[in-house]
């Protein structure tokens, strides 16, 4: 997961979780239980909106994550680039060592008497039998050698030999002895010329074994350039596939199985033209571009976005406090006039001016909400003291129409100390009914803030109560 995805997790927990907190904030001022649970929950919707706060910076400023993240994301766009003509430059370099089309040429324009260029090399070889052979043959007379077929005598035929001599073959001692010598002659030549001949050949056939040798040394340099030219591409194949899985560039293919990184490999050795293997790459580098510009300018938008939200987001921090401020203040500044006011007519009109005026205040701070969030819990506060209001209205009512009995007030709650329990004893003709309202805040006058946070709640519950008493004496 990337950095950018982090925090934007980061940031929908945080978001969720401040929903919640409205709901249970709306709970816990209805709540009879400790007012430390509001406390609580106040500190931390405080806390959710300095978190989101701290992502937005985290993301937005000049150094920030998102800007981090595009940036990225155009340095891979330029190695994708870089790649891709790597790439193509790499099949058609493969393609250029590739030997079958240029074989089958060769071969086309060579045959087996003329040379690469058409010259054909002649090779001359002296005969020196000839010579004697043919004086042989002018001496005896052609018919009276084995050329004719009659003649060609075994040494057990010789007796034949007159029989098949012509009258013109020469007979005597002196010219018998010389076509000898002349044979001889040509036997010792001929065998000169044959050994001369075979040492050529034997040449050739040292140049034959050469070339053959050197050919299959050629074509494995020609294979081990191609490998290793293949081995360049599917490096530059695995390095753009690692890109693209890092970028989540989606692919398109033809195969509802086929992975991107089989489909980038088996361009390395799938069977299909060069001009192809080029037309797979340009594609796919066109889908990536358009994919990766989208990114960037989504990112862009949602930089452009957070960076409106962090104004608006240290507003409804400062709003949250205020609201928060107008409340504790209400507490404080309502157990200060108890402390005043105790025992004397109309505290509990003074109460509820009191009341009134954070209430006014708390309005202004909701009309400046722009968030649904915060003006729901700024709705919160100001829904429970209108209902306090309403119940010490109430009761001011009452107080004015009817007498007042004697009564015990017993504590209602724990949040305090036992021995700060008050007894408030009214007599017919007694004080204002709001002196009843008035006690809860003197159990509280001592206790820690979080335990102040309730009270409201307790001037709710006790004037209710009350008037239920009334309306059963009525």
């Amino acid at each position: 997961m990337s950095k950018v995805d982090h925090s934007l997790q980061q940031r929908e927990e945080i978001t969720n979780y401040l929903q919640t907190l409205v709901q249970a904030h709306k709970r816990a001022l209805l709540d009879d239980r400790d007012g430390g649970d509001l406390y609580q929950i106040r500190e931390s919707i405080s806390v959710c909106f300095d978190d989101l706060i701290q992502i937005n910076d985290t993301l937005t400023s000049h150094n920030g994550i998102l800007r981090e993240e595009v940036e990225r994301i155009k340095g891979a766009r330029l190695e994708i680039l870089d790649l891709s003509t790597k790439q193509i430059g790499l099949i058609r370099s493969r393609e250029e060592w590739s030997m079958s089309d240029k074989m089958n040429k060769f071969r086309s324009d060579i045959t087996p008497r003329s040379g690469n260029d058409g010259t054909v090399d002649n090779i001359t070889i002296p005969l020196h039998y000839r010579g004697p052979m043919n004086k042989y043959i002018e001496l005896v007379g052609a018919s009276n050698t084995t050329l004719a077929s009659q003649h060609d005598l075994q040494i057990g035929d010789l007796g034949k030999l007159d029989e098949l001599t012509d009258e013109r073959s020469p007979t005597d001692k002196s010219t018998m002895f010389s076509s000898l010598e002349y044979l001889q002659q040509a036997q010792l030549t001929s065998d000169s010329d044959i050994k001369s001949l075979e040492a050529t050949l034997e040449s050739l056939k040292r140049d034959q074994s050469f070339i053959e040798r050197e050919l299959k040394r050629q074509i494995v340099l020609i294979h081990s350039r191609k490998d290793s030219i293949s081995s360049d591409l599917e490096i530059v194949t695995a390095t753009k596939r690692d890109l693209f899985q890092k970028l989540e560039i989606p692919m398109p293919s033809t195969e509802p199985s086929e992975s991107v990184a089989k489909r980038l490999l088996n361009m390395v050795i799938k069977d299909e033209s060069a001009e192809q293997q080029i037309q797979d790459v340009n594609d796919e580098l066109s889908l990536a571009i358009e994919y990766i510009d989208m990114k960037v300018t989504a990112l862009a938008d949602q930089l452009k976005e957070f960076k409106d939200e962090s104004s608006e987001l240290l507003t409804q921090k400062e709003l949250w406090a205020q609201c928060t401020h107008e409340v504790l203040s209400l507490e404080d500044d309502l157990k200060i006039k108890f402390s005043e006011h105790m025992g004397k007519p109309h505290s509990s009109e003074l109460l509820i001016n009191t009341i009134q005026s954070t209430i006014d205040k708390l309005e202004d701070v909701q009309k400046r909400c722009s968030t649904n969030v915060l003006s729901s819990l700024t709705g919160n506060e100001i829904a429970t003291l209108k209902k306090a209001c309403s119940i010490l209205s109430e009761e001011v009512e009452g107080s004015m129409s009817s007498s007042v009995k004697t009564e015990e007030l017993s504590p209602l709650g724990s949040l305090g100390d036992k021995n700060n329990t008050v007894r408030v004893a009214l007599s017919d003709s007694g004080p204002d009914r709001s002196l009843q309202a008035d006690s809860l805040f003197l159990k509280t006058a001592h206790q820690p803030r979080n335990h102040v946070s309730s009270s409201l709640n307790e001037i709710n519950r006790t004037a209710f109560r009350h008037k239920t008493t009334r309306d059963k004496s009525d």
